[in-house]
């Protein structure tokens, strides 16, 4: 099991209630329990499906308000990013499988998207608000696996996502502000997600 580091409570939407930051990480390797697979390696299967569910959810969100393209080309973006973690498993002779839209493996997984396909009916306001959780939640975790990994490849491919979480997020904050609306970290502290709103898009990966 990778070292985890975080001993917060992490917000989530009342419709479901609260669980850890922890849980999120701990919940690596539940879809593997092959023991050739390193610890660091089984983190690219839990990002596949996290990847997934900020797709599967911003399509979801894409059906409520397909009048603001941000979903719809933020949800492009997510699979690309799980094609970079597929190809990577695929490199490595990992299995994994994908299931279907709505659907996870991890149980963690499975009550954010729940929760957040819940809250995104409550209006526009709430769905931004829940793409910029994602995005947050999102680079928290691969901040972490990362610290937790000496695999260069594995590492380089989580700066991607890195930086295309930073884009995704930059872009969500962006309509909330339209609206007279803010954010406020939830997962990442205030000030990394104030450095990260002070960017600029960024081309990331290959």
């Amino acid at each position: 099991m990778l070292r985890i580091k975080m001993g917060a409570l992490m917000i989530v939407f009342l419709l479901l209630g609260a669980c850890t930051k922890e849980d999120t990480l701990a919940k690596q390797n539940t879809n593997t329990t092959d023991p050739t697979i390193s610890e660091s390696e089984s983190s690219l299967l839990f990002m596949l499906e996290e990847e997934k569910l900020a797709r599967d959810t911003y399509l979801y969100l894409d059906s409520l308000y397909g009048y603001l393209k941000v979903f719809k080309n933020i949800s492009s973006s997510e699979q690309r990013h799980m094609d970079f973690v597929a190809n990577l498993l695929d490199s490595r002779s990992i299995s994994y499988q994908i299931l279907d839209q709505g659907s996870f493996a991890d149980t963690s997984l499975q009550a954010f998207y729940n929760s957040f396909k819940l809250k995104g009916q409550l209006g526009l306001a709430e769905a931004l608000h829940i793409g910029a959780t994602i995005e947050d939640l999102d680079i928290y975790d691969l901040q972490n696996f990362i610290a937790d990994s000496q695999d260069q490849a594995l590492i380089d491919l989580y700066e991607t996502l890195i930086c295309g979480s930073g884009n995704h997020m930059r872009a969500f904050v962006s309509n909330m502000e339209m609206q007279g609306l803010s954010y406020q970290a939830q997962f990442l502290s205030q000030a990394e997600v104030d450095s990260i709103l002070a960017g600029s898009h960024t081309h990331c990966g290959p």
